[in-house]
């Protein structure tokens, strides 16, 4: 069990703490606006930027908890209508102060409240304080002991104990435990005011996590991988803001570079972040990493309130080098940001669809842009935004990887037109005769086959041969798709169900055809065409039973 130790004391002497007798606090509401609040004379010196208060809010002046932005010497406000302060809620500032710029960004840019951005930068198990309890601990007082009435020796021998412990903090009952005495005699000396008690947060957080594995091989970098490691280094070392489209095929060894320039980041004493698409935060890709660097936080959705706040306190601490996670990781509270590195750049899951909506792309490379930091945007297809910025902004360059490590070839790929299958086959087929033919050959040799299709349910779409009618969702307006199991039309945005029609709602005739194809119905032609064959299908709907 450790003494919980808030990141404040190098928080704090970064920033000044506030001393006018007004704050700016940003809350969590729905207004894009800040509220001013009389600083009492208690709490000036005592409060920083991106720490958390209590304030009076509304009418009722009911308790609500926001966030201070600023201090303010003047306002133009009426005294008598401001309200006070009523007491920090933490001991110092949570947030650093780039993470507070660039919530003001964000909020200008995603044109949303800056409260609501701030709270959505905190996790919520770190303002619950999951996993983190209060106890009461015995500290001496600097009281002389001649000050004091007759000391007894029971009293001496709790003295005596406190001492060796360079004046505690110590638990009350281990401290009578190893006193040989009852929690009366440290009352006693409470009284004479020679200890006093004091309520601490402590953590009973066991970090394991943080390892270091085997040794890692050698690995010769290529000319292709040195000259972009080169720009990563040259950026880094002048502490220069800049953002490099890392351009490689497939198995060309963009990780390879990501962990050479991150290795030249530690050695200097800075931070890393490393934002990967959720789905690709495994544990192969975590260990890969750890193998490389002692002291790696990892944050992603499938963690634990008390893991993540963990996490989230090692990194605020200063105890991590490295952090690695999906979207929410751009705001990870590291103390000296020195690279971001963003893999698979191009995937759409980095953007959030609940309020505050953003891009984790973009608001990484605006906080780099704040601390004067490069940014790594890596894929073997990045995005056009990428392209175009290389192409028209000065601090985008691009450096490409066209070759892969060992000069492994590219696996053959085969594009099928599907419309002269149509042509030359009756009826509908979702597999093509080249794919048959392929799984035939696979089953013959005993080897697995895997086949992508990113569409749920038997067919993609109803819809009327003589009108045009489409059987859309009443609510969302897109297009039904039909599960053959149970035999519905389903809405992939909202849930909606329905059963379909027997013939077509607008012009009454009986020419409704699904088509397009979906899991189900590759499926169901495989189990058809390949009744030998062990088939499991995954998808959202098989892997919920």
């Amino acid at each position: 069990m450790t003494t919980l130790t808030m990141p404040e004391t190098e928080a704090q002497t970064a920033r000044p703490a506030i001393e006018t007798p007004f704050v700016s606090v940003a809350l969590a509401i729905g207004l894009d606006k800040t509220f001013t609040y009389a600083l009492p004379e208690g709490l000036r010196g005592r409060l920083w930027t991106g720490q958390r208060v209590r304030v009076p809010f509304g009418r009722g002046s009911r308790s609500a908890v926001g966030w201070v932005v600023r201090g303010l010497t003047e306002t133009d406000l009426d005294p008598k209508v401001i309200k006070a302060v009523t007491e920090p809620v933490d001991e110092g500032p949570l947030l650093t102060e780039d993470l507070l710029d660039l919530a003001f960004w964000m909020a200008r840019y995603y044109v949303c409240p800056v409260g609501q951005v701030l709270e959505a930068i905190l996790p919520a198990a770190v303002k619950r304080r999951a996993g983190f309890k209060t106890v009461q601990l015995v500290v001496r007082t600097e009281k002389p002991e001649t000050e004091a009435d007759h000391i007894l020796s029971k009293q001496r021998r709790v003295l005596d104990q406190l001492a060796e412990a360079g004046g505690g903090p110590l638990a009350p009952r281990e401290l009578a435990r190893q006193a040989g005495c009852t929690t009366a005699v440290i009352k006693s000396l409470r009284a004479k005011g020679l200890v006093r008690i004091e309520t601490r947060e402590v953590d009973d957080f066991a970090r394991d996590l943080f390892i270091q594995l085997d040794e890692p091989r050698a690995i010769h970098l290529t000319a292709e991988q040195a000259l972009a490691l080169q720009r990563v280094k040259t950026l880094v070392a002048g502490e220069t803001f800049g953002v490099i489209v890392l351009e490689g095929v497939t198995g060309s060894g963009k990780t390879e570079v990501y962990l050479r320039a991150i290795e030249d980041v530690v050695d200097r004493g800075r931070q890393a972040i490393v934002l990967v698409p959720e789905i690709a935060l495994t544990p192969q890709t975590i260990r890969r990493f750890r193998e490389r660097f002692t002291h790696v936080a990892v944050l992603h959705s499938h963690l634990t309130d008390v893991e993540r706040h963990r996490q989230w306190r090692d990194i605020a601490e200063g105890r991590a080098d490295v952090v690695i996670g999906a979207r929410s990781a751009v705001f990870a509270p590291v103390r000296d940001l020195g690279l971001i590195v963003i893999d698979e750049e191009h995937e759409n899951s980095f953007k959030q669809d609940t309020a505050p909506r953003y891009h984790a792309r973009d608001v990484a490379i605006m906080r780099a842009n704040l601390v004067g930091a490069p940014v790594v945007l890596g894929s073997a297809t990045p995005s056009l935004e990428s392209y175009q910025n290389v192409r028209t902004m000065d601090h985008y360059q691009e450096a490409r990887l066209t070759k892969r490590i060992g000069g492994r070839p590219m696996p053959p790929v085969q594009i099928i037109d599907m419309r002269q299958e149509v042509a030359e086959r009756k009826g509908h087929h979702a597999l093509s005769r080249a794919l048959e033919k392929a799984i035939t050959e696979a089953w013959r040799k005993q080897e697995q086959t895997i086949l992508f299709l990113n569409r749920r349910g038997f067919s993609t779409h109803l819809f009327c041969v003589r009108c045009g009618y489409v059987a859309r969702c009443p609510d969302c307006d897109v297009g039904l798709t039909y599960h053959a199991k149970p035999g519905n039309l389903q809405c992939h945005y909202c849930g909606h169900k329905e059963d379909p029609p027997d013939a077509c709602p607008t012009c009454g005739a009986e020419t409704v055809n699904y088509w397009g194809t979906g899991t189900q119905r590759v499926e169901d032609e495989l189990l058809r065409k390949f009744p030998d064959l062990r088939l499991g299908r995954m998808d959202a709907d098989a892997m919920r039973r």
